[in-house]
């Protein structure tokens, strides 16, 4: 039995359709993934990033800095805790 996995090709994110490819195996599909992801432009990792950030918060997403704490507030309150 020849196992055969299909995925959407390139063009994934920005809504047109980019077709299909058929891959042979997982780790196939892996490796073309991976190769897709680095052939990225930063921008268009940017715009992923930033479709990515709407999809989760909705339509007026909050700035990444204001969700995500300080790093160092964690080893501050750590060093205290030990001091």
């Amino acid at each position: 039995m020849e196992f055969r996995l299909i995925v959407c090709s390139a063009k994934r994110d920005s809504g047109a359709s980019g077709g299909v490819k058929v891959f042979k195996s997982h780790e196939e599909q892996e490796a073309w993934d991976i190769q897709y992801y680095i052939s990225l432009s930063p921008e268009e990792r940017q715009r992923i990033a930033r479709k990515l950030r709407e999809r989760y918060y909705g339509p007026n997403p909050p700035r990444i800095r204001e969700v995500r704490p300080k790093r160092y507030d964690y080893i501050r309150e750590a060093a205290k805790k030990a001091g």
